[in-house]
């Protein structure tokens, strides 16, 4: 994603530390790969590699494979009982600074719940009971009822216990039945993008979805529903002064009430 993202936020062709790897014999892929690995790994197998490859447009992931989790491999890590799964890609809003929009596009793509249902039951043969959904919003995944029904279906219906975290919009607790879903299905943390507490960087990064008035109600809703509330909060901001920073750190903690920023 370092490559995709960097190459396609670069206003000057390709960048300096992308060019530096293809100087090295490193070939670059721009682009998801699901409905033409095959073909990279042909040339890979007759010696073929281009020096770069950029590809367009993004697949449909709605049938593909989802990652196996590797035991021996977690097992290096200090929670071994945890997996990723990207449930859907892409997002509907145009933030400025957003390298999501510039790889995975701004509409909404998704694998199929049942796919995803499938590979949480065999994750938990390995004791895998804790998710990071990786989907920049999972909250605007046309597919996301059906795939927290699925969820709460096997924790009903079949007995497996799990968690999960997952990144959502500041706007997504507006969502009827959102909240209330996501906490039966097992969500214990957001990550929001909050970004910033400022209405005028707000305006200068062009994320006019958010609303400062109303991220304490956000969070007292989320709260409401047992789930731990993670913000991303950028800064250097146009309008950020070491004092005004200060300031904003003070009001997520005592005004805001976010439990990590």
């Amino acid at each position: 994603f370092h490559v995709s993202g960097s190459i396609a936020m670069s206003l000057k062709g390709i960048p300096p530390e992308c060019q530096a790897l293809m100087d090295d014999g490193v070939t670059l892929v721009k682009g998801e790969v699901e409905e033409c690995w095959s073909d990279l790994l042909r040339d890979a197998l007759h010696g073929k590699l281009k020096t770069y490859y950029e590809i367009a447009p993004p697949p449909d992931i709605s049938e593909a494979s989802i990652p196996v989790v590797d035991p021996r491999l977690m097992k290096r890590f200090a929670y071994p009982y945890m997996g990723t799964i990207d449930a859907g890609r892409g997002c509907p809003f145009s933030c400025s600074f957003c390298t999501i929009i510039n790889v995975q596009g701004r509409k909404m793509r998704n694998r199929l719940a049942a796919n995803i249902k499938d590979r949480i039951r065999r994750n938990s043969a390995l004791k895998i009971d804790y998710y990071f959904f990786t989907d920049d919003n999972f909250a605007r995944n046309p597919n996301w009822r059906e795939i927290l029904d699925a969820m709460i279906d096997l924790k009903r219906n079949e007995g497996i216990d799990f968690q999960f975290m997952m990144q959502v919009d500041v706007l997504a607790y507006n969502i009827p039945h959102f909240m209330e879903k996501a906490a039966e299905a097992g969500c214990s943390q957001v990550f929001i993008g909050m970004e910033t507490i400022n209405p005028d960087n707000i305006s200068a990064a062009g994320k006019r979805q958010n609303k400062v008035e109303d991220y304490r109600n956000m969070i007292d809703a989320w709260h409401a529903h047992g789930i731990a509330c993670h913000v991303g909060y950028i800064i250097g901001f146009p309008f950020d002064t070491v004092e005004s920073i200060r300031e904003d750190v003070r009001r997520l903690r005592d005004e805001i009430r976010v439990d990590q920023a």
